[in-house]
Order: structure tokens, then sequence, then C-alpha cells
């Protein structure tokens, strides 16, 4: 899942309670103080009230439902500096759980549109608007992958994501388990651990720990994953 990058340096740095300034210098929105999550923590449920918007500063955040038959859809990501809202009609159409230690800001929606003359917060308000095509698109991309196109397009999505420039050299980090992986893209647990082993055997990638990959070749990479023009 693709989601807006945030680009406010402080808001990155999360180090200190600040102010976004207009375009015109006179309309002062406040940055709401970072929150902390424990891996495995709600931010919010499936068909809670609410409709906040939260930017997250560090850690990884997965958004998972659950069919009629009992299974677990995971719908999407957000890592550091992914803004989201999730929610319609004021209820959460998604859980939003803490893969891994996170700190976030939560947003009142009534407060970003308030401020939305502020050139940042007017983005937030844009993005929230395209959400569920956003969500819809990356989901129509994957449907028509095969398994090691799915699974390079997923390891460029993140590192696109969490780094400016993904390049050769870059460590994509994965808090999530290969099991979110696999539900996520619609694979098994092995299809995925087998295609990640092709992506290391073919030179493309290399394993830096449990979570940690080493981007080896990204003009390969994005070309396995079919973006060989793009991010």
């Amino acid at each position: 899942m693709t989601v807006l990058a945030f680009v406010d340096a402080s808001a990155r740095s999360g180090a200190r309670v600040s102010h976004f300034v207009s375009s015109n210098g006179n309309s002062r929105a406040p940055l709401w103080p970072p929150q902390l999550a424990r891996a495995g923590q709600m931010l919010f449920g499936e068909g809670d009230t609410g409709a906040d918007v939260f930017q997250i500063i560090s850690g990884t955040v997965r958004f998972s439902s659950f069919d009629r038959n009992g299974r677990r859809v995971i719908a999407g990501f957000a890592v550091a500096g992914d803004v989201f809202s999730l929610s319609n009609n004021n209820r959460y159409f998604f859980s939003a759980e803490a893969v891994s230690e996170c700190s976030f800001r939560r947003l009142s929606r009534s407060a970003v549109e308030q401020y939305s003359g502020n050139l940042a917060l007017a983005s937030i308000v844009d993005y929230v608007t395209r959400e569920p095509w956003t969500l819809q698109f990356e989901l129509l991309q994957l449907l028509h992958k095969g398994a090691d196109e799915a699974i390079a397009y997923f390891v460029n999505n993140i590192g696109s994501r969490q780094q400016e420039q993904l390049s050769d050299g870059s460590v994509v980090r994965l808090d999530m388990q290969r099991c979110d992986i696999a539900d996520y893209l619609g694979l098994t647990v092995e299809t995925v651990c087998r295609g990640i082993s092709r992506l290391a055997r073919d030179g493309i990638l290399q394993a830096s720990g449990p979570r940690d990959l080493i981007v080896l070749d990204v003009s390969a990479l994005r070309v396995r994953a079919g973006v060989e023009d793009g991010k």
C-alpha cells in the first residue's frame, strides 16, 4: 500500500511540538505531540467510531480485516512518514495495529480541516479524500502480478517509502513477519520465503539479519517488480 509521504522535517524527527506555518505566514496549525504504541497494540479496531488522521513517525503499522470465514486479510502497511485515516462515515473500515514499537501522531480530522489553508495540512486533507482509491489501486496492481513479481514489488514499495532515494546499498527494514507479507500478497509463507531467497540468489537482495534486506541491484529489483520505469 502506498500512502502519503509526509515531508515536513520536524514532523519526521518528532523531537518537539511545533507548528505548521501557512504559505501566507498568517495561520499557524498545531503539530500534535507524538504518542507511543507497543508491538501488538491497536491504534483502532475495525468498526470503531472515529475519523482521526494518523502520521507515523517511526515503526510499522499493519492494516487488517477478517472475512466472513474468519480469515485475516491484510490491506497494507504504514511506515515512518506515512499518513492514513481509513475512516468512512465516522467508522474505521480496517484495524490498525503496531507491528513494531511505533511513534505516531493522532490528528483530529476537524482540526486538520480547520487549518486546510496550510499547505502541509492541505496535503493531508487531499490524501484522505483519495485514500480509498489509493488502496484499491495498490491492490489491483498486485492482483495482476506473479508471486516473484509481487514480492519484488512489495520490497521496492516499502523501501521507496522508507527513504527518499532507494539505491544500491540501501537497507529495507521489514518489521512485519513473513506471514504478514504472505497475507497481504495472497501467497503462502513458503512462497514468500522462497521468493526472497531467489532475489538473494540472483544477486538482487542480501539478507542482513531477520528483518533487514540490503538492495544490491535496485534496477534489477524494479525490473523484477515490473516497475523499471519508476518507483
